[in-house]
């Protein structure tokens, strides 16, 4: 009676082997055999369904704790789309509806319209595992597998002692589950569809006087290789003679950090990188309102437009304040692809497929080109009518191009040097790698060729966009400031990348000020040291913003404003800090070449002197006239102690406030 009772459940299935194997894992009352669920396709499809659903919710779950304790970069949650949460349980139902798919045409195809219950919840709960395991880095996809299969052949033989009363709750709830995420999704392509306009024609009135600005962000683009400042060779063209025509330059404009996230911070809020405590592992959590979030108030339309897709990415909290950001350019759109990417599951069945998404959390060497920034600003702005109306503009905009692994796009200009052969472009996509061993000198000229490279192609879309602005108009009335959030090590005291000195090659950094031509600013060069912390405040006082006091600093206009230069005796030192959590040991050796490992450290800068202090407590006082490169370290010259306490005084003074 028993086996009779097995042979109408396992149906045509038992001709299978491995179904035949799961039939004998675990035991059964005949009792159990003869109430055992044994579905029809249909029931399938529902359990597949609920499964699916069920799975994604866990999925978002375990993805939110993760967020949380490890932080976005660590989680994972970097390049997922921002309608997530609607997206990950529906790839895994589609998943896992496919799946279920496939097993009820197997048992139909065995000759039989109902199936064992056993190789469904197998099924179920291998793909259950497979989703949790899989995103787990520390256990190689085989082992994962490998473990999810063996949790499923077990948990499958407990299933199914209640497989009639799970099935029944399952096709009982499933509705509602599915009502769930379409309200889910309906909502967020409302939002999508309207939001934006909504919002833009929620903003107040704008005053009549408002000017637009654009902040432009060459990331990480250090200053000593612009010709603008006397490089050799001829990298920033365009930049020169607008500079020459019609800007305002300054000669020594210092970063606040040398990475992208603090520096970041610093150039929407005004405050200093231990202020607003951004990392890895915590996003800017809003203490201080950004640059964006004040001019919106005030009415301005504000966009941002970035090719930094990890850093900016909006998890980090710097997309604060705008009406329109756009970083990964999936994260704007819905299709079948992009709802597969968000899930584990789907992201595999991508793979397996080849069609893996083509930009991921921390591949630097898949961007957004200059020339992409370009167009999105400008079919924004023929979108939104913005420009020929009364309604002004605040745009972010940045640039990567200058960001390893200085590849330029094939055709846009002539490369210097090695970095025009092609058979280089292997050696220039592992640099990050490379980068961390010794480099052989050969190696470190072709990365300054390719560096200088991308430069010149970023000067390239700088020209054609201000001609662009020019040509439209937009330049009587706009605001152009164009800096970096730092610079970077192309050998210089053994260094390569950055994040990790603040030598003068990570934070000297371009800043040049293109005024509304409809003010009739005289071109100069300012010759006095400046943070581009200040760029905040800078900002709000040329627009007129009338809370421009929740900046801190001083507007940077006092110096075209008086060229003479008079009254500005009383300037401080620039202040820059490094922090990236290392914390040696008390009485280990740091045997690591950057400075930053030795723990937080921070630097003060005039144009004739920087000085260093760093984790460990040494310093380093270099006399820049003498010695730009930064080689001859003067901090134990007694002639010196004079200034080195001055330093430490104005330190003491800069941490105290």
């Amino acid at each position: 009676m028993r086996q009779d009772a097995q042979g109408r459940a396992g149906g045509g299935l038992r001709r299978i082997p491995l179904f035949r194997r799961l039939e004998r894992v675990g035991t059964a009352t005949e009792a159990e055999v003869r109430s055992r669920f044994c579905p029809r396709l249909w029931e399938v499809l529902a359990v597949s369904a609920w499964c699916g659903l069920a799975t994604g919710l866990v999925e978002i779950t375990v993805l939110l704790i993760r967020g949380r304790l490890q932080g976005p970069a660590a989680s994972g949650v970097l390049h997922l789309n921002r309608q997530y949460v609607w997206m990950i349980p529906a790839a895994n139902l589609g998943v896992f509806l496919a799946a279920g798919l496939a097993l009820g045409l197997v048992g139909l195809v065995a000759g039989r319209n109902r199936l064992s219950d056993r190789p469904l919840w197998f099924l179920m709960l291998s793909l259950f595992g497979l989703a949790m395991l899989w995103p787990i880095k520390a256990i190689h996809s085989g082992a994962s597998a490998a473990l999810a299969v063996g949790l499923a052949a077990r948990g499958s033989a407990l299933a199914v002692r209640r497989g009639r009363r799970l099935a029944g709750m399952m096709c009982t709830t499933l509705p509602v589950g599915l009502m769930l995420l379409t309200g889910r999704f309906v909502w967020e392509q409302e939002r999508a569809w309207k939001g934006e306009g909504r919002e833009l024609a929620q903003l107040v009135p704008a005053g009549d006087s408002s000017e637009n600005v654009m902040l432009i962000v060459l990331d990480t683009v250090r200053a000593d290789h612009l010709s603008l400042y006397g490089y050799g060779r001829p990298t920033t063209p365009n930049l020169d003679r607008i500079a020459r025509e019609r800007a305002i330059v300054f000669d020594f404009a210092r970063s606040p950090a040398p990475w992208t996230l603090p520096a970041h911070a610093t150039l929407f809020t005004g405050r200093w990188p231990h202020e607003v405590e951004v990392s890895e592992k915590a996003p800017y959590d809003g203490r201080y309102p950004t640059l964006a979030e004040q001019l919106r108030s005030r009415g301005y339309a504000t966009a941002g437009f970035v090719s930094n897709m990890y850093y900016l990415n909006r998890w980090y909290g710097l997309h604060r304040g705008f009406v329109h950001f756009e970083d990964y350019p999936e994260h704007h759109g819905v299709s079948v692809r992009e709802v597969l990417r968000n899930a584990e599951l789907g992201r595999r069945v991508l793979g397996w497929l080849g069609l893996r998404s083509h930009t991921r959390a921390g591949d630097f060497g898949v961007r957004k080109q200059a020339e992409d920034i370009n167009r999105h600003l400008l079919t924004w702005l023929d979108q939104t009518g913005l420009g020929r109306d009364d309604r002004p503009f605040f745009v972010f905009l940045n640039y990567l191009d200058a960001h390893d692994p200085y590849i330029v796009p094939p055709g846009k200009i002539t490369p210097f040097g090695a970095a025009g052969d092609p058979n280089h472009v292997d050696a220039l996509r592992n640099w990050h790698r490379v980068a961390r061993r010794d480099v052989s000198e050969e190696t470190r000229r072709l990365m300054i060729d390719a560096y200088d490279s991308c430069l010149a192609y970023l000067d390239l879309a700088l020209g054609e966009l201000i001609a662009e602005l020019d040509q439209r108009g937009l330049t009587d009335s706009t605001w152009i400031i164009i800096t970096s959030d730092h610079g970077e090590h192309l050998g210089e005291h053994d260094l390569y990348l950055h994040g990790h000195s603040l030598y003068r090659p990570l934070i000297d950094v371009p800043l040049v000020v293109l005024p509304p031509r409809s003010r009739g600013l005289t071109p100069a060069r300012i010759g006095r040291a400046v943070n581009t912390r200040e760029i905040p405040r800078t900002i709000a006082e040329l627009v007129g913003l009338e809370d421009r006091e929740v900046f801190p600093g001083r507007s940077l206009a006092r110096f075209w404003e008086r060229p003479d230069a008079s009254g500005l005796d009383d300037e401080s030192p620039v202040f820059s800090e490094a922090d990236l959590g290392i914390r040696p040991k008390p009485g280990k050796p740091v045997r690591a070449r950057a400075p930053v490992a030795r723990g937080p450290m921070q630097a003060l800068a005039t144009e004739r002197h920087t000085y260093i202090k760093l984790g460990d407590g040494s310093e380093q006082l270099y006399e820049l006239a003498t010695d730009p490169a930064e080689e001859r370290n003067r901090s134990g010259d007694p002639s010196e102690a004079a200034r080195i306490e001055a330093f430490r005084r104005s330190l003491r003074e800069q941490l105290r406030h």
